[in-house]
């Protein structure tokens, strides 16, 4: 493959994984969702939005955890224990802020500082993403 098609094919990469946790296709409740340099800056003090990319994955793969949970026990995991035992792949960057019949909040920590950088809260059906500054992504 020639190097001058790399670049191209880099950014449809990053189109299509920021597309698919979305939920893409005919528009229906679709969510759009736009990755600066900025945004990187802020939350992890670089401007590697590989990395804010794998966080926010990473949380959103933790979602598929409890739901599977909810279905087996009638409420969401109110600690990472409880979570693990349906999702055991959970990571140790997770954490599991609160969980109960009504909904959830569940949040992923940076590796290097330990600080929150993503947090996903689930409530009355309704589901927000936002990060460390309560802004959404």
């Amino acid at each position: 493959m020639k190097a001058r098609y790399l670049p191209a094919l880099a950014m449809a990469a990053v189109a299509v994984a920021a597309c698919l946790p979305a939920g893409c296709g005919s528009g229906a409740g679709q969510q759009t969702q736009t990755v600066t340099p900025a945004a990187a800056t802020s939350t992890f003090g670089t401007d590697d939005a590989a990395a804010q990319l794998a966080a926010q994955t990473l949380l959103r793969n933790t979602q598929a955890g409890e739901e599977s949970y909810f279905a087996a026990h009638g409420a969401y995991p109110a600690t990472a224990a409880q979570l693990r035992s349906a999702d055991p792949r959970l990571s140790p960057q997770v954490s599991v802020i609160s969980g109960d019949a009504g909904g959830y909040q569940i949040s992923v920590t940076a590796s290097d500082s330990g600080r929150t950088v993503y947090t996903i809260r689930k409530s009355g059906g309704r589901v927000t993403y936002v990060d460390n500054n309560g802004n959404p992504w």
